[in-house]
């Protein structure tokens, strides 16, 4: 496979398991945190570190 065909399977399955654990994630850390504002942060910083491990 050619090197952008790697990079956007990685972004496919990024993706596709971002949409099937997305929500559940939220909800443990919304559990966890037990705050709205600091949950979407984390949502977002763990999202950010995850584009960026996987590039």
């Amino acid at each position: 496979m050619h090197e952008n065909s790697n990079g956007l399977f990685g972004m496919n399955c990024l993706m596709t398991a971002w949409r099937h654990h997305e929500g559940e994630l939220r909800a443990w850390l919304r559990g966890r945190l037990g705050n709205a504002h600091d949950t979407e942060d984390m949502v977002q910083e763990l999202f950010l570190k995850a584009l960026r491990q996987q590039a």
